[in-house]
């Protein structure tokens, strides 16, 4: 019995262990599982806006850099970027809904054209200074930065690119004219992104602004092109397409190229060719419009700035008033530019066709003829025997120092702004800079001894001996202009120097002294317009400044009083300061209002305080 009844208490105990052991492995805690319902704006189709800090007055892609680290961009503080144009402003409009109110109030997306080459210290300092330009003028118009530290980033449709986006909105302080829009985008275009085809692009991005937008009404305005050379784009590209610039508007205010030469490089007539519809370059740009059977669905562009055949009769009556007849056969002007863009690679044709037209009319002084035709413009180009003896023309590639900035480069980044290149050149002993590298400094010194036996070649066949007696510099890269002016100028101490474009890195150079600049703005605009911004670091800045303004007024036209106005100014470069000179053929507006109190419109009074003095 004993015996029995332990077998079986002992079969009892194993039966209960395999039990507990089954039933612990189907009831064994699971983890809990929170059944509340999602709070809002974490559902997973809710879009949300990503931002990124970056100050009013930095770069946005240098912030962006410092935020996410060369090369990444889901790392450390920015969330990835998944939302295009559409996606990220329709969730700015929902996300803001009480901000922007109703939705009859209308909204502008602003698009700004700037240069895209990331690893350059010239182009950083440009996205830096165009910024800030943009953001006076939208101040001066009534609107200030809904976030002053942080930006919007969506990504092309494509998905390679990011851009960043600022949103502006009204100030709330009152104002004698009141503010067009509830809110205003400006979205950040790098313009390798509009190359070949910007017509086209900006037409997509609009498309998906008015699609984010809804029923709200959306007025789509670009500030740009920046360059001439993607001007020259837009002209092929309506040349072939004129339809797919319907809804566009431009306010371009540092694109100088002449419309002759827009007009040549588009239309290319030859001397024989003698048809002429009275429209050449940007004016083609209007006949399209008022062909349209609505107007206001037309390409309208708005040219905010004198061309470069303007700027070349101005320097070339100013060498005449210093003592160089640029018309006398002994008279050597060389014209050193760029070679890498559409712009340097224009301008010494440009110098060459405004000289060939006093020539050709007898002219014993420079005096202001017609506008240059693109039949002129081709028979110089076709015809080298048609080219005046008096210009010389020499090229470089930009970048002549070699250096690119690196956002890896903490030592620059501690230092601030890039110091100028002119810097390498007195690093080296005079006639020992090294032949090899990256850099072309050493290409510097032999073109400056080149120009002399460049004149003995060019004159021995047809001409008498001539002498070099200006020197003109120029292209976009400011450094490169400093490099080529502190080289040549030692060598050549008779003659005088010019360039185009005001910068206030010409200021504070010894070897600065006296040049010679003409520009289409200087840092400034009259008061009625300035509104106590500081005056700007170069002209470039001036003018999208302006641009803004009459962006955001939301004028039809260039007023008249403004467009007389849009002439050369002349400068001279002081130890300390920029020195305005008199232009000759530019309208003295005595008769404008130059009292605030007068005419509270600025739009019909002065444009340049130099008039006021």
């Amino acid at each position: 019995m004993e015996s029995h009844s332990w077998t079986s208490s002992f079969l009892s105990w194993q039966s209960v262990l395999v039990l507990v052991a089954i039933l612990g492995f189907w009831v064994s805690p699971s983890p809990y599982a929170p059944q509340r319902p999602a709070a809002p704006g974490e559902v997973q189709e809710e879009q949300i806006p990503v931002h990124y800090y970056a100050r009013l007055w930095e770069d946005p892609w240098k912030a962006l850099g410092r935020e996410t680290g060369p090369g990444e961009l889901n790392k450390n503080h920015v969330q990835p970027v998944d939302q295009n144009i559409e996606e990220a402003l329709g969730a700015v409009l929902r996300e803001k809904k009480e901000i922007l109110g109703d939705e009859d109030a209308p909204i502008c997306v602003l698009p700004v054209i700037v240069r895209g080459d990331a690893h350059s210290a010239d182009a950083s300092e440009m996205r830096t200074r165009f910024r800030i330009s943009v953001i006076s003028g939208l101040g001066a118009s009534g609107y200030t930065a809904e976030d002053a530290d942080h930006m919007i980033l969506a990504k092309t449709t494509d998905g390679r690119v990011v851009l960043p986006i600022d949103l502006f909105v009204q100030s709330g302080l009152p104002r004698e004219t009141k503010c067009t829009y509830k809110a205003v985008f400006v979205i950040w275009i790098p313009d390798h992104l509009v190359f070949n085809k910007p017509l086209a692009w900006f037409q997509n991005l609009r498309e998906q602004c008015e699609c984010a937008a809804g029923a709200r009404p959306l007025h789509f305005k670009i500030i740009g092109p920046y360059w001439s050379g993607l001007l020259s784009d837009m002209m092929h590209e309506f040349k072939n397409y004129p339809d797919i610039a319907k809804g566009l508007t431009f306010y371009s205010s540092s694109a100088t190229m002449a419309d002759a030469v827009l007009d040549y490089l588009t239309f290319p007539k030859s001397a024989e060719d003698k048809t002429d519809d009275g429209k050449i370059g940007r004016q083609r740009f209007a006949v399209a419009r008022t062909e349209t059977s609505e107007a206001s669905k037309g390409l309208k562009f708005h040219s905010l700035t004198c061309t470069d055949d303007q700027l070349a009769l101005a320097l070339l009556h100013e060498l005449e008033l210093r003592g160089v007849n640029p018309l006398a056969e002994d008279t050597r002007i060389a014209i050193i530019a760029d070679w890498d863009t559409e712009y340097g690679r224009s301008l010494p044709l440009t110098f060459a066709a405004v000289l060939q037209k006093q020539i050709s009319q007898n002219h014993q002084h420079i005096e202001s003829v017609g506008p240059l035709t693109s039949v002129e413009i081709g028979k110089l180009y076709l015809d080298k025997l048609s080219w005046p003896p008096q210009i010389l023309r020499a090229h470089y590639l930009s970048g002549l120092d070699g250096e690119l900035s690196s956002h890896g480069d903490d030592k620059k980044e501690n230092k601030g702004e890039a110091q100028p290149s002119p810097k390498l050149f007195s690093q080296a002993p005079k006639g020992l800079e090294r032949a090899d590298g990256a850099h072309q400094i050493d290409y510097i010194r032999r073109l400056a001894y080149t120009l002399a036996n460049r004149i003995r070649e060019h004159d021995r066949p047809r001409h008498a001996a001539g002498r070099l007696k200006a020197i003109g510099i120029l292209g976009a890269d400011v450094y490169d202009k400093l490099l080529l002016i502190q080289a040549l100028r030692p060598l050549f101490p008779e003659a005088i120097f010019f360039t185009e474009d005001l910068d206030a890195r010409f200021l504070n150079q010894p070897y600065t002294r006296n040049l010679v600049v003409a520009s289409p703005f200087g840092f400034e605009l009259f008061r009625t317009f300035q509104l106590g911004v500081p005056p700007f670091r170069d002209s470039d800045q001036t003018g999208t400044f302006l641009a803004v303004q009459m962006a955001m007024a939301d004028l039809p036209e260039i007023p008249g009083e403004i467009r007389e106005q849009l002439n050369p100014l002349l400068f001279e470069i002081g130890r300390t300061q920029a020195i305005p000179l008199l232009v000759p053929w530019t309208v003295q507006h005595n008769d404008l209002k130059t009292d605030l109190e007068a005419d509270s419109d600025p739009w019909k009074g002065l444009l340049h305080p130099q008039y006021s003095r």
